[in-house]
């Protein structure tokens, strides 16, 4: 088994812990909220240098602030709606909080107030000031260092690639977010190793905007440079989605003898912020053009049932407490680094998973506590098996960091990663042939 390494390191070079505290119930004690949005600031330990009471008071203070966002989200909740009491709580929660000091709790509940701000003032769903692109950069770069949750991803796409399509002359690639290329220079160089086929990437940009369109752009330029230093055959297009950003196949170039693959990764640090009417297109189209394989990473969101917005608020905030709480142990000594990741990546995409989810959920099938996966299923994608090897790399990888990550296969071609008991993102493997 090959595990897929990039050689180059220059190629992406862009020259205290403690487990936060979860919610466990959606019903609010309007009673006692008034006390807690009014109560003044809690009184300084007395003994400082005590490791049980400051857990205690961390544990105390992160319930709280659990309780006053639960609180704020319901009272902006269809049938409780209640935007002064929503604005009242928002303020002590901005009081209590700051995405930029504080335990995992105070940071991650200062995100999810900006993001319920943004829904009581009518904004988007996201950042208003447009993140300088070195930070965008290095965000991502110390994120795929200090965690598996890039490379999981990557890796398992790009082996499934390399063991069923690798024997192909001509291999084409149509990616939904190719963001910065880092995926694709580890599959070129996996290629280069051997005689292997011609590879062809084409990716999406979005069709009314030049920046996305440059952005493309740049990433063809860098990801041909490096297949030309390693010598594999390569070439690189773009396909823009429609103005309401839905794909059209008849939009693709085809060359007769490609073996056709559609990668479809919607997690972090991806901030594509598309709608789910652009994801389905696109797994339609690769349905249509009879794509070989399909690869489709995305979070994992656990069973909601009834419990419309409210429901995936409660879920979003456990997921992320997972995350803060795995940087916390991957960032041990750089609090600069944990905090920038946060900023940069984790903050914008807070604050577009909650509007989404407050218009309606981030799909249908997430509302009912489903995935793409049961989509894809239900529209007659069959399942490509992961393989042995491929479930021991995603095995070797997790080894190199903290306990706490674990890999898990479900049924046959998905594997899940997780954070002790949280399970985050899924990568499963479909095909449109019969």
């Amino acid at each position: 088994m090959d595990m897929i390494m990039i050689d180059d390191p220059d190629f992406l070079d862009f020259s205290d812990h403690h487990s936060a505290t979860t919610p466990s119930s959606p019903l609010i004690d309007w009673d006692s909220l008034a006390a807690l949005v009014l109560s003044p600031d809690p009184p300084p330990a007395e003994d400082s240098d005590s490791t049980v009471a400051t857990s205690e008071e961390e544990e105390e203070e992160g319930l709280r602030l659990v309780h006053l966002l639960l609180a704020a989200a319901e009272a902006l909740s269809s049938g409780t709606e209640s935007h002064s009491l929503a604005r009242a709580i928002l303020v002590r929660l901005n009081e209590l909080a700051s995405p930029s000091h504080g335990t995992n709790m105070e940071r991650l509940g200062a995100h999810f107030s900006h993001a319920l701000e943004h829904l009581l003032n009518g904004a988007g769903t996201a950042h208003s000031t447009p993140l300088p692109v070195t930070d965008t950069l290095l965000a991502f770069q110390l994120l795929q260092d200090m965690s598996p949750y890039v490379n999981f991803a990557h890796f398992t796409a790009n082996q499934a690639i390399l063991e069923s399509l690798a024997h192909q002359k001509r291999l084409h690639v149509v990616d939904f977010d190719v963001s910065q290329g880092a995926q694709w220079a580890s599959l070129i160089q996996a290629l280069s190793s051997s005689p292997g086929p011609h590879l062809r990437i084409t990716a999406l940009s979005r069709g009314g905007e030049r920046k996305s369109l440059a952005t493309v752009q740049e990433t063809g330029r860098r990801l041909t440079a490096f297949a030309a230093s390693v010598k594999q055959p390569f070439s690189f297009h773009h396909c823009r989605l429609d103005p309401d950003e839905t794909f059209r196949p008849s939009s693709l170039k085809l060359v007769r003898g490609e073996a056709l693959v559609f990668n479809c990764i919607l997690h972090l640090p991806h901030l594509a912020f598309r709608p789910s009417a652009s994801v389905a297109s696109f797994l339609e189209g690769a349905k249509e053009l009879k794509a070989s394989l399909v690869v489709v990473v995305e979070e994992e969101v656990g069973p909601i049932g009834d419990g419309g917005f409210l429901g995936l608020f409660m879920d979003s905030l456990h997921r992320y407490s997972a995350v803060f709480d795995s940087l916390e142990v991957g960032f041990p000594m750089q609090r600069w680094a944990r905090g920038l990741v946060e900023r940069v990546l984790l903050g914008p995409r807070i604050v577009g998973s909650v509007g989404r989810m407050f218009r309606g959920g981030e799909t249908e099938e997430e509302e009912e506590g489903g995935s793409w996966v049961e989509w894809l299923g239900a529209g007659g994608f069959r399942g490509v098996p992961i393989s042995f090897a491929n479930h021991c790399q995603a095995n070797l990888l997790v080894g190199l960091f903290n306990d706490g990550y674990r890999v898990e296969e479900l049924g046959n071609n998905k594997l899940v990663l997780g954070w002790k008991s949280r399970r985050l993102l899924s990568a499963s493997l479909w095909t449109s042939h019969s």
